[in-house]
């Protein structure tokens, strides 16, 4: 055996004995290496879980606030149901945004209005200051604060808040355009004379008009009754026309015919005598010898009054004919 070779050997059996030596050592505290082993395995799948659920919950939160579509009451919710989520957060600040931009535009109206809704976005921006990790959404909520102040006449709150904006790094380039604008204003004299007279100045809500009686109970239906007026033109209360009424107007009545004498015919000219000759006068049959068929007619005429029929006339016989 070489020396190379045995040199390796050794080296493999004091690798050997080391091994052997820890495992000695170690083979009392198996249970509880193996017990430690175990709570470190359900401690990550603890945290895994926990770590699911609060992203699930995240997730959620963000579903609502995109499909509250920037409504106060769908806002509301939001916050409500996710008081500490990052989009429960984010609902309050837009909700106080709104109730914002809703008391300044009755600030010239109705100031005890606005006061009010001044108050609750207040609240809302102040709960995110107190409870928000997000630089941003702090210093979004620190600016409606002071507009909040700047709204309510008060110079001194609003240009602490706005200073303090001026000094965080989360800032928008054109937010701070707007906070110096601020400052300067109202640190001006022109900004403490506008800010004295808009406190003096307080705009209450117009007072309701008082309608007549007959305008405060107006009827349910429109009154489609018309009347007919009389024929003297005065347009009063007149009888409505009946439906039988008017039935019987609507038909037409034909009264019965009238039995007419029959004209007598003169002769042409050719037939009459000269003017030197005389003609005897014409006989006239009295009219108890006239036919009994002259009369026919004019009673079947009586009987139907829809149907009119004109006697026969017959000339008259003359003497000299």
């Amino acid at each position: 055996m070489s020396t190379h070779e045995r040199r390796t050997e050794l080296k493999s059996n004091l690798l050997a004995d080391r091994l052997e030596g820890i495992a000695m050592a170690v083979k009392p505290h198996l249970k509880l290496i193996g017990v430690l082993a175990a709570a470190l395995a359900i401690l990550g799948c603890v945290y895994a879980a926990l770590s699911w659920q609060r992203e699930k919950a995240s997730a959620s939160a963000w579903t609502d606030f995109y499909f509250s579509g920037s409504r106060t009451e769908g806002l509301r919710d939001v916050f409500e149901d996710h008081p500490t989520q990052s989009a429960g957060l984010w609902a309050r600040q837009a909700n106080g945004d709104a109730l914002l931009g809703q008391a300044l535009s009755q600030v010239y109206l109705d100031r005890d209005l606005s006061d009010k809704l001044l108050g609750e976005a207040t609240d809302h921006y102040r709960h995110i200051i107190s409870n928000s990790k997000d630089s941003l959404l702090v210093s979004r909520a620190t600016y409606g604060l002071a507009q909040v102040f700047e709204s309510q006449g008060k110079a001194e709150e609003a240009l602490k808040e706005y200073r303090a904006l001026s000094t965080m790094g989360d800032v928008h380039p054109e937010m701070l355009t707007d906070i110096r604008r601020r400052i300067e204003f109202l640190q001006s004299d022109e900004g403490q004379k506008f800010n004295t007279w808009f406190k003096s100045s307080r705009p209450s809500a117009p007072k309701a008009v008082d309608l007549p009686k007959d305008l405060n109970s107006l009827p349910d239906k429109a009154d489609i009754n018309f009347t007919t007026p009389s024929p003297s033109g005065d347009s009063k209360s007149s009888a409505p026309i009946s439906s039988e009424t008017k039935a019987s107007s609507d038909t037409l009545q034909i009264p019965g015919a009238q039995p007419t004498q029959p004209a007598v015919e003169s002769k042409p000219a050719a037939e009459t005598a000269p003017a030197s000759e005389p003609k005897p006068a014409a006989e006239s049959k009295p009219d108890s010898e006239s036919k009994p068929a002259d009369q026919k007619p004019a009673e079947a005429a009586t009987d139907n009054p829809l149907r009119i029929e004109t006697p026969s006339v017959e000339p008259a016989k003359g003497s000299g004919s």
